[in-house]
């Protein structure tokens, strides 16, 4: 379920907002970061990087059929 501060910015970037999308991005990249390296493990900060890249650009491209759940 999308957090109800984000649910303005999702809808705002759903209707192809790039700022939103941006402001999104920047509350949610270092947790997807964390994540990322956490699941790969210590010492694959760059993989970590590439690994929440491809997580945004995907996020990006899907937004639009996002239901929200």
């Amino acid at each position: 379920m999308v957090e109800d501060q984000d649910a303005p910015l999702l809808a705002r970037a759903r209707q192809g907002d790039e700022d939103a999308f941006a402001e999104l991005f920047r509350r949610h990249a270092d947790w997807v970061f964390r994540l990322a390296l956490s699941i790969l493990g210590g010492g694959h900060e760059a993989d970590a990087e590439d690994v929440a890249q491809e997580v945004f650009v995907k996020v990006h491209r899907t937004l639009p059929s996002f239901r929200g759940e």
